[in-house]
């Protein structure tokens, strides 16, 4: 495969992408650690130790920006993909890309996109 399997935090509240995303990840052979809101996702991060993340923009309780910039202080070496939809905000996002989001993706995108930047961000 080129790649080696690695642990990976998806954060979003989305179930149905959630959902999707993670066992496509999954049949790839990752690890994925799956969370709904922001509080879970600062939980998680500090109970696994994982190599990649992947945030949806508009979570609920903290915000997109608040959450990447708490991250980036207890990991600021893992990278993190924004994975967001049509109504992602483009502010918002080019906050969170300036406070150390590696790479922002569509939801319309094909899904293999996804798979690509989780890639390309592990190597």
């Amino acid at each position: 495969m080129g790649y080696t399997l690695k642990k990976i935090l998806y954060v979003d509240d989305d179930v149905e992408s959630r959902i999707m995303v993670a066992d496509y990840l999954r049949y790839l052979g990752h690890d994925i650690v799956t969370v709904e809101e922001a509080g879970d996702a600062l939980r998680a991060a500090g109970e696994n130790r994982v190599d990649a993340m992947i945030l949806d923009v508009n979570l609920v309780g903290l915000d997109g920006p608040e959450l990447l910039a708490l991250l980036r202080r207890d990991h600021p070496r893992v990278p993190v993909i924004l994975y967001s939809g049509m109504n992602a905000d483009d502010e918002k996002v080019k906050r969170m890309l300036a406070g150390g989001a590696n790479r922002f993706l569509s939801k319309n995108e094909p899904l293999e996109e996804l798979v690509k930047a989780v890639h390309c961000v592990l190597n």
